[in-house]
């Protein structure tokens, strides 16, 4: 875990009156980066002007930024600021011009490099220093070290991949004010992806669900201002700018995902604004996340449930029909893309990633596993631990064998730990079965079990199938995480529930799966018969993994092998 955050942030009315000190100390002479025309309207420009003119400092404007800045336009003002003899640089906008300026101040500080540069890794680049002002409320460029810039060559947008930080960012809400409600719900759009893509990733951190939370509950406030429900005040401009600044500072740490790889190539080929193309594949990336994802997205940003978040998006984000064509370009591009993939926390291929492009499903459908003897096979691990601290904790009297770890599948905690410390009180047995199972976790997490052969390939096939997949154990709390982050299948899972969480029986656990994450539709998959029994209590489908450790009635849905589920959920749920 990181966090390196060297930005100098004002924010507040007449920010840029109230530093101009600070700004006339980067240098002698300042390129204003800009586009044709908002910041003249906004008087954002008129205020930096005037600022430098009181301070003494000599200045060239370079507006000819245009939305989503190409790698042409950049070199062009290179030139013109080498002619110019500027030594810092204040980029003045959304984000086109800021990711612009950070390109301007590298170009201009390696005056003999082509523009290959932009896209050449180098250990350190050399830079001019920045000002960062942001005049819409969603890039956050003010605290990134990022630039994006379009391609012409190559049809896309793509990231630099050198690192500069502005060093300062002066955010004044009046600047928003003036701005069009489409940009400004575009850019809002835009600030909750960021904290949406930083957060359902896995270079997540406490620092960025810090910032994430900050930012999702102040962006919440003017949800309705972006929903045309009431007009746009200062209030809500401050408020949006700030929640702008906080997506900033999460993506500076964790980066974006999928939604922003999707959505460079709409942008490039449909003009479809930025923000509005990535919030087009918010909905679909975030079905995917767990299920403490959704509800930390929901809780925080004020969304009852998955439904109202995606109305909202198709509500904000209107995109035209995106052609096959273009669709399966997009998928390639971000299939091929090794850093996307290492970010995203959950498993995708080619459908999955097609399935995200902004539609929502008219039916939920979920699989539900047992753990033991359905996944995999621990049985070994569990006895060798559990053994391991009844010699340590105990008179060694107690121990467990292979076959007694087989009967006890399936059964609550407290029903083992009677019968396994059978001359104990209750009180003592449930200490000691503690013991042995925080013991299990250890060992699991550094050992692991027996994968039951394909089981990853038949978790690949249900999420390209499109099902949310779950497992509920009645095991205690940490054993499912072991198994998951031992074997990395973590990504393959929306949901996980067991005994020890929620001390209630497992036909319990399954309706609070099916519950909270509105399945439409949903199957069991376990291998004994307290797993049917709990299904049927729970009045769901069952499906027998006659290759695990039990027996079922006969006649109950049936298979043999691990491989098998996919065709066998179908064939039950659609």
């Amino acid at each position: 875990m990181f966090y390196k955050m060297p930005v100098t942030i004002y924010e507040e009315d007449n920010c840029v009156e109230h530093h101009k000190k600070e700004i006339a100390s980067l240098g002698k002479k300042a390129f204003i980066v800009t586009g044709r025309n908002s910041s003249k309207k906004n008087g954002s420009l008129d205020d930096v002007k005037r600022a430098l003119e009181e301070e003494n400092i000599a200045y060239s404007i370079f507006d000819e930024i245009e939305e989503n800045p190409s790698t042409d336009t950049v070199m062009k003002a290179r030139d013109c600021g080498l002619v110019q003899k500027v030594d810092f640089v204040i980029g003045i906008g959304g984000g086109s011009p800021l990711d612009a300026a950070k390109a301007i101040a590298i170009m201009i500080a390696n005056p003999n490099e082509g523009e290959e540069f932009l896209f050449t890794k180098v250990d350190i680049v050399k830079a001019l220093p920045i000002v960062a002002i942001p005049t819409t409320c969603g890039t956050g460029s003010e605290v990134t070290a990022v630039s994006v810039l379009t391609v012409h060559k190559n049809r896309t947008k793509a990231s630099l991949p050198h690192r500069v930080f502005p060093n300062y960012a002066l955010l004044d809400a009046k600047y928003v004010m003036c701005a069009p409600m489409t940009v400004i719900t575009a850019t809002a759009v835009d600030a909750l992806a960021h904290i949406i893509e930083s957060y359902i990733n896995t270079a997540v951190s406490d620092f960025v669900r810090m910032y994430a939370k900050e930012g999702l509950n102040v962006w919440s406030k003017s949800k309705d201002v972006l929903l045309g429900e009431r007009a746009l005040t200062i209030k809500d401009a401050k408020n949006l700018l700030h929640a702008a600044m906080l997506a900033g500072v999460c993506i500076a740490h964790a980066g974006t995902t999928i939604p922003h790889s999707l959505s460079y190539m709409i942008t490039y080929e449909m003009g479809v604004a930025h923000g509005t193309a990535v919030g087009h594949f918010l909905p679909g990336y975030v079905k995917n996340a767990s299920y403490e994802e959704q509800q930390f997205l929901y809780e925080n940003a004020n969304f009852k449930n998955y439904d109202e978040f995606a109305d909202f998006i198709e509500k904000t984000c209107v995109v035209d029909i995106i052609s096959d064509a273009l669709m399966e370009r997009t998928v390639q591009s971000v299939v091929s893309n090794a850093a996307k993939k290492a970010a995203c926390p959950f498993y995708f291929n080619d459908t999955i990633l097609k399935n995200m492009e902004g539609k929502k499903e008219n039916m939920k459908k979920g699989v539900i596993f047992d753990l033991d003897g359905t996944l995999w096979d621990s049985s070994q691990a569990v006895v060798d631990s559990w053994n391991e601290a009844i010699r340590k904790f105990t008179d060694e009297k107690y121990y467990c064998t292979l076959e007694m770890m087989h009967n006890f599948m399936g059964r609550t905690m407290e029903e083992i730990g009677i019968e396994l410390f059978c001359n104990e009180t209750r009180e003592r047995a449930m200490e000691l079965l503690t013991i042995c199972m925080d013991y299990e976790n250890q060992y699991i997490e550094k050992t692991g079990g027996i994968l039951f052969d394909g089981l990853e390939e038949m978790l690949q096939e249900l999420k390209q199938r499109g099902y949310f997949i779950a497992i509920v154990s009645n095991c205690q709390e940490g054993y499912i995480e072991a198994f998951l982050k031992y074997h990395k299948l973590g990504k393959y899972f929306n949901d996980t529930e067991n005994y020890g969480r929620t001390g209630r029986d497992k036909d319990y656990n399954i309706k609070l799966v099916v519950e909270r994450n509105k399945l439409d539709k949903a199957v069991y998959v376990g291998d004994i018969m307290g797993d049917y029994n709990s299904t049927m209590k729970a009045g769901l489908p069952f499906i027998h993994a006659a290759y695990g450790f039990g027996t079922v009635p006969e006649g109950t849905p049936r298979v043999e092998s691990i491989r098998e589920i996919p065709d066998k959920v179908v064939e039950i749920i659609g």
